[in-house]
């Protein structure tokens, strides 16, 4: 237990504050009574921001902020302060900025020096607790600053305002409304020729090492396959998720992907585990199985969802942030193998489940502070080492084996925007994978985030629940995931209770943070304690908040007829026309919004009790990638009342002798219903 005097981050309930909660650097959280003291007191501000499962975090705590003497050169020179930048990504995005300005890159732990006024003048990452290679440590850095600070105050006022100008330049640099869009086809094409340039052709992925899985790409690879029939699109796609599959990124025993992998071969990953990035993953292999029927997706779907179940969900049904890549102190232990530890639980199955995972005496795995050797990250080498029962036994064996270890430090704030993304995941897997539990467990998180992030008396919703506390007013990103989610949620279900939820936050999304002048949305509500307001300028390991916000105005139009959606969907397509234009794999979340509004779209109205053999007939076709833009909701009988009154155009649509029915309907104008699937795919083959 840690007895030394806790700063000003002790009642804070963000985990990554928490950990530097007894620090001896006299650390503040972000409000007025830190920027206050600045003001007050004139000194400069130490910005330190990471979040709790961040490696390299842990290492510059260890090494600077848990050392007495490096704590007073802070303490004497710069008010400290303490952001999560997974509770605060509007703060991250503006000293992001400044730091790519100043170093050319970016990253976790990042520090920046502040003028009081908020300012940056200064800025890096991590850095180590003594000077190294020819670089300056961290104690030295300190110095500099406070004395550059003391004694060349017009210097640092100058660099200050230079990059604050910089930084507001950036922020609005790419929103420039266009009046004319760009073709839907030739943007889609664009897209795919860019993805495949990048594309690494002997491993899959679009970068070299580090690799991250970029499941935004993987999206709009499939949407373009669906769309088109491109087999080049699939191709990647595919291709990518095995390779990842087959590597160490991926649990071969407890399902679930690692943030990203060291090599470029995906087999030696950055251990920690992410709710968004496995959210979004889940997604992808449903989709992947539903198009190439390869079992492989399914049992990595499947399993992605068995791990979010079991290993992040609340007792009540959402789901936490992350799982750390350090356990016992050091990276990966919880994950790691040896032969020797592989013949000690299996006996005479070690040699075939070493084959298989590909363990052997030598590692492929070495800790890069202890350099030690023989540790093994399992991969699929060779899965056919055993016959299939055989290696569901080993593998059983080792989990459970495993499960005894202890684990990583768990994240356990619960924050909106990320449980938007499992949402609409779980309810999509759940539909296209006729896995009707999956969608039960996103109902049961939305349930959640509706009880406990949201306040229906104000209108208010929340970003972060941890502990019985909500905090942080949601931002852009919270509202427009939550409304994915959501709309997900309820054409897999059709319970109008989420179609309802959704449009109460797109109203109070696009009231709180559309840009009126440029189009596309703010990533925040006007705030005295920012620099600048941002708006994010693409999709990144995350979906922006306008590619999605886009999307969702979008598909709300089509289901209410209300054009206010559809307008600031379009004022957003606008403002990022340029980047639509130009290199629209950037936003490639935003190009199917674009495909929507220019090439019309269908609407698919399946009334039927789910659990019968007909409706899950009509239900099959539309499981199949969808050659068209396409609307899908399934409504049982018995909740038909709720939703016509939110949607008075399905109040007709009755099931004829209690039949199953689909209608296909376009611009609110519907063709015969029709109980037959073979009828059902000659009419999405012309729907008009």
């Amino acid at each position: 237990m840690n007895t030394a005097k806790p700063n000003h981050l002790i009642n804070e309930k963000s985990p990554y504050l928490q950990q530097h909660a007894h620090n001896p650097v006299a650390w503040w959280p972000w409000g007025p009574e830190a920027l206050a003291a600045a003001k007050a007191q004139d000194k400069p501000i130490f910005l330190s921001i990471g979040y709790s499962t961040c490696h390299w975090c842990h290492v510059m705590a260890h090494e600077s902020f848990e050392n007495p003497e490096i704590a007073s050169l802070l303490n004497d020179r710069f008010i400290n302060i303490k952001v999560d930048r997974e509770e605060r990504p509007d703060i991250d995005a503006i000293y992001m900025s400044a730091v790519q300005a100043l170093t050319g890159s970016g990253g976790w732990p990042m520090s920046v020096w502040l003028t009081p006024d908020l300012k940056p003048f200064y800025g890096g990452t991590y850095f180590p607790p003594e000077d190294r290679y020819g670089r300056p440590g961290f104690p030295t850095v300190i110095i500099q600053l406070g004395e550059v600070y003391e004694k060349e105050r017009g210097r640092v006022t100058e660099a200050s305002n230079d990059i604050a100008h910089a930084i507001g330049r950036a922020a609005n640099a790419t929103f420039r409304e266009q009046k004319e869009l760009p073709s839907a086809r030739s943007t889609m094409d664009s897209a795919l020729a860019s993805l495949d340039a990048g594309f690494d052709r002997q491993r899959g992925g679009f970068s070299p090492a580090p690799k991250f899985p970029m499941p935004v790409y993987l999206d709009y690879l499939l949407y373009h396959h669906a769309r088109t029939g491109n087999a080049r699109a699939l191709e990647m796609a595919a291709f990518t998720v095995r390779q990842m599959i087959d590597g160490g990124i991926y649990d071969q025993l407890g399902g679930g992907f690692s943030r990203y992998s060291t090599d470029e071969r995906w087999l030696v990953p950055h251990f920690e585990k992410m709710l968004y990035d496995n959210a979004q993953l889940l997604r992808v292999c449903a989709q992947l199985a539903a198009a190439t029927k390869d079992p492989i997706f399914r049992r990595a779907a499947l399993e992605t969802a068995a791990y979010l179940n079991r290993d992040l969900r609340h007792p009540k049904g959402a789901y936490f942030s992350a799982e750390d890549a350090d356990s016992e102190g050091k990276e990966g232990t919880f994950y790691l193998w040896t032969l020797a530890e592989l013949k000690q639980v299996l006996g005479s199955d070690a040699d075939a489940a070493a084959d298989a995972f590909g363990v052997t005496l030598n590692g492929n795995f070495m800790d890069p502070h202890t350099r030690e050797e023989g540790m093994n990250v399992l991969s699929s080498v060779k899965p056919d080492a055993a016959s299939p029962e055989a290696m569901a036994d080993i593998r059983r064996r080792l989990f459970e084996h495993r499960a005894r270890r202890v684990r990583p430090h768990r994240d356990e704030k619960i924050l909106t925007e990320w449980n938007g993304l499992a949402i609409s995941a779980l309810a999509r897997a759940g539909f296209l994978l006729d896995e009707p539990s999956l969608i039960d467990d996103a109902a049961r998180a939305a349930a959640f985030i509706e009880s406990e992030l949201f306040d229906a008396a104000s209108g208010q919703l929340f970003r972060r629940w941890r502990d019985g506390d909500r905090a942080v007013h949601a931002q852009q990103a919270d509202h427009a995931m939550l409304v994915e989610g959501l709309l997900d949620l309820f054409e897999a279900n059709g319970d109008a209770r989420w179609l309802t939820f959704a449009l109460t936050l797109e109203e109070t999304q696009d009231r709180r943070f559309f840009d009126e002048t440029g189009g596309g949305y703010f990533m925040n509500e006007e705030a005295t304690d920012l620099l600048v307001r941002m708006k994010e300028d693409g999709d990144n390991v995350i979906p922006s908040g306008s590619s999605v916000a886009a999307m969702n105005g979008m598909r709300l139009t089509a289901l209410t007829g209300r054009p206010a959606f559809r307008e600031k969907a379009l004022a957003t397509l606008k403002a990022f026309a340029p980047s639509l234009t130009d290199r629209p794999f950037t936003v490639a979340k935003m190009v199917p919004a674009l495909d929507w509004e220019l090439s019309g779209h269908i609407q698919v109205i399946v009334v039927g009790k789910k659990a019968e053999g007909p409706t899950s007939a009509l239900t099959s076709v539309l499981r199949r990638p969808a050659d068209q833009p396409r609307q899908m909701i399934l409504i049982e009988p018995d909740r038909q009342p709720e939703v016509a009154r939110v949607l008075p155009h399905v109040a007709a649509m009755r099931p004829p002798d209690g039949r199953a029915v689909a209608y296909v309907c376009k611009d609110f104008a519907c063709r015969e219903p029709v109980s037959d699937p073979a009828a059902l795919e000659r009419l999405l083959a012309s729907p008009a």
